[in-house]
């Protein structure tokens, strides 16, 4: 059995869509997957389509029933390709990675990506909740749960800055991400934090400063760990105070944003809506807090002791250990080994 890691070459920018591909991407091949380009996207289309064509060919004709083909989704298929897809070329054994469900995220009626689903032998959905919907809504194939996304880097934080905060100082909560008003509203209303400071990267703020609100701009990817300051990082989308609405918002009722990895590289507990699907995470590692409201934040923090902060520092450590060297991403890999060991519709 051979495992391979089907994924499309990206070029790297300022944003951190690309980061999670890539994360994956490099774990399974610290664990021995072969990564195979679907195509280039810095080539000319002409290129493209060759390429795919290649690699349709390679699966049809070259791969066995026993080899392994992890698909990251969502790939952009390229005429006139798109209808003979990878999930019906040759008889290995496709898994398929769930980065988002459109439909789920955009509150579609119609459920589109349920006949891609279960074309393949297993999908990798980010959370539990994310798993039962699946099931409820007609995937019928196995289904993986990731947990929560690694977030590779080197840094280390120097905990001995944060710990023993001196008492009365604000706390810094960082918020970064896409900043706009159709992705992050909320940031708009009027709300003027009191017993800390909301931090803000990330592109395409419109907002004031001031009144609580820092502004600090935007980092690459792989600047994030070693660049963020803050003591806490928040988890929020949609763009209302109460609660996470929305589209955005209620989709964090069964995804697992990729920046809760990146604040736990950071070193930082998180502040998460207790209505996501990742609160249940954050409770059961004691990793941060959960809140109902944008507007509890302020007495949540101004009831959070020295001592308090340090217990959550320690914890944030343990994970901070795991997504910066991959754990997640190569449990899951390990999950896959052991079920792959048998038949795949015995």
């Amino acid at each position: 059995m051979m495992n391979y890691i089907l994924d499309i070459e990206t070029v790297q920018t300022a944003g951190a869509g690309v980061k999670p591909r890539s994360d994956v991407d490099a774990v399974l091949e610290k664990n021995g997957w072969k990564r195979k380009n679907l195509y280039d996207l810095a080539k000319k289309a002409p290129f493209r389509q060759l390429q795919m064509l290649a690699v349709l060919l390679w699966m049809q004709f070259c791969l066995k029933k026993t080899d392994v083909v992890f698909i990251q989704w969502k790939i952009t298929l390229l005429k006139p390709f798109s209808s003979f897809a990878f999930e019906k070329a040759g008889s290995c054994r496709k898994i398929m990675f769930i980065h988002d469900i459109d439909s789920l995220r955009r509150e579609e009626p119609v459920f589109c990506e349920k006949e891609r689903f279960n074309r393949c032998d297993a999908v990798v959905a980010h959370t539990k909740a994310m798993k039962e919907w699946l099931e409820e809504h007609g995937v019928s194939r196995k289904i993986f749960v990731l947990g929560i996304f690694d977030y590779l880097t080197e840094y280390m934080p120097d905990y001995k800055q944060r710990v023993h905060r001196q008492t009365g100082k604000a706390y810094e909560v960082v918020f970064a991400g896409n900043l706009s008003r159709q992705k992050s509203g909320f940031l708009y209303q009027p709300f003027k934090p009191v017993h800390y400071s909301l931090v803000l990267y990330g592109p395409d703020y419109a907002g004031d400063t001031g009144c609580g609100k820092i502004y600090k701009g935007v980092l690459k990817p792989d600047e994030m760990a070693g660049g963020i300051q803050g003591d806490f990082g928040l988890v929020w989308d949609g763009s209302s105070l109460d609660g996470c609405s929305g589209a955005y918002g209620r989709y964090l009722r069964y995804n697992c944003p990729h920046k809760m990895a990146m604040y736990l590289a950071c070193g930082l507990p998180v502040i998460v809506w207790s209505g996501s699907a990742m609160a249940g995470f954050v409770r059961e590692n004691q990793i941060g807090i959960c809140a109902d409201s944008v507007l509890e934040i302020d007495e949540m923090l101004a009831g959070l002791t020295a001592g308090d902060y340090d217990v959550l520092l320690e914890c944030v450590r343990e994970q901070q250990k795991k997504v910066a060297g991959g754990y997640y991403t190569a449990k899951m890999a390990r999950d896959i080994g052991e079920y792959f060991s048998v038949p795949v519709n015995a």
